[in-house]
């Protein structure tokens, strides 16, 4: 497969969920989630909140586009043992201050100051030296995939 081409990991009602194509720079979802959780997780340490606009400008992603790529860092988080704080409740909308519609958690407030209070920078997942890689990220969205 070429670089740019896109392949469906699954379908749902006809509809592909999930690609691997590359964006204008040459970086795939799970490459574009490794960048963002240096980000988030730097933001955590700083007691930081990002807006989707911020971490547009940080990433040159477009806003809009960055819901895609938090999706693989959520399930990455959910799929730990014992599960890690969800990481991306710290995107937010600019105008309501809240996560977007398809981040899971039952307390918003709550999520954050675990999120907050998470060591990770001793985090550290398998096969890899500073935290979770591509590969993590692909595998924990395809295992997500496989339980909807």
């Amino acid at each position: 497969m070429a670089d740019g081409d896109a392949r469906p990991i699954k379908e749902k009602e006809g509809v592909a969920l999930h690609t691997t194509s590359t964006d204008a720079v040459g970086m795939n979802r799970y490459q574009r989630a490794h960048q963002l959780w240096s980000v988030l997780i730097l933001a955590a340490k700083n007691r930081q909140i990002l807006t989707y606009a911020m971490a547009g400008k940080i990433t040159g992603l477009p806003p809009a586009a960055l819901g895609k790529h938090l999706y693989p860092i959520q399930y990455y988080c959910q799929q730990q043992k014992p599960e890690l704080p969800p990481l991306t409740v710290l995107v937010v909308q600019q105008d309501s201050g809240l996560p977007g519609e398809g981040l899971m958690v039952a307390d918003f407030a709550k999520s954050i100051q675990e999120v907050f209070n998470f060591d990770w920078f001793m985090h550290k997942a398998p096969k890899s030296k500073m935290g979770p890689d591509a590969e993590d990220f692909q595998r924990a969205t395809e295992q997500h995939d496989k339980e909807i």
